[in-house]
Parts: C-alpha cells; sequence; structure tokens
C-alpha cells in the first residue's frame, strides 16, 4: 500500500523537520533565514502548515492544501 501522511507543522516543527535534513555544506544563519522566509510565505497566517509525503514531506497552507490536495 502506497499511502500518503498528512501531519499538521508547528514553527518549531517545521523548524526541526527541516535542520534534521541538513546536508552539511549550508551555514546555521543561512538556513534559519530561509526556513523564517519560507515558514511566513506558508503559514498565510495560520500557526500550521501541513506537511504530506511517505519518506520525505512537501509542506503546503492550509488553503492550497484544501483547494489542490483535498479535492
Amino acid at each position: 500500500m502506497n499511502e500518503c501522511k498528512y501531519i499538521i507543522f508547528t514553527k518549531e516543527d517545521y523548524k526541526r523537520y527541516r535542520l534534521s535534513k541538513l546536508n552539511g555544506f549550508e551555514t546555521f544563519v543561512e538556513v534559519r533565514e530561509r526556513i523564517n522566509t519560507e515558514w511566513d510565505h506558508m503559514r498565510n497566517g495560520h500557526h500550521f502548515i501541513i506537511g504530506v509525503g511517505k519518506d520525505s514531506l512537501t509542506f503546503f497552507s492550509l488553503e492550497y492544501f484544501e483547494k489542490h490536495i483535498l479535492d
């Protein structure tokens, strides 16, 4: 069975997930700034985003998830 999972991520959850995926060539400052920018873009005023996937996750805003994933 090839089921995707859907996980609600807070900002701290998202930071932990993204930092766990570092490849070692990026500096923490660069990654932290990018994570914060991505978070602000995806959350659209909400305090969470949705991660979708099986082995690795793709992240969506609530609005995008409802409109494109659930329909």
